[in-house]
């Protein structure tokens, strides 16, 4: 491995401190014992701890959605239907979010509108 530029060492230290910081809180998390219903997700979670450490993209925009305050139960944070499916999931069994996203789609293709057309209509009667 050839050694760090003099620019890159100080951008490898700080990523080395950003990694350890982020495996010290996913610790903390996991065992707080005021936190064990947020434990239980962590520990439950679908995802792989390394699908939940990727930062976001600088250009992301969160979807507009209701924010979880913490006051309620973390689990029924999501509606009834996606909740009850991501529940279903094994823990540690999506490692993309490409995974994930065709996991949802195909679950869920069934529930999609399909818009009514005139023949539609005539193969009622």
């Amino acid at each position: 491995m050839p050694t760090p530029t003099l620019v890159e060492t100080p951008v490898l230290s700080l990523e080395q401190r950003l990694e350890e910081l982020m495996g010290r809180k996913i610790v903390e998390a996991m065992s707080s014992k005021n936190n064990k219903q947020q434990s239980m997700v962590l520990e439950e979670d679908p995802f792989f701890l390394e699908v939940m450490a990727v930062p976001l993209p600088r250009d992301f925009k969160q979807p507009k959605m209701e924010k979880y305050d913490g006051s309620s139960d973390l689990i029924d944070h999501l509606r009834q239907e996606a909740r009850d499916w991501v529940t279903t999931l094994p823990p540690k069994s999506i490692r993309t979010f490409d995974e994930f996203s065709k996991n949802f789609a195909t679950h869920f293709a069934s529930s999609k509108r399909v818009k009514k057309t005139a023949i539609s209509l005539m193969q009622l009667a």
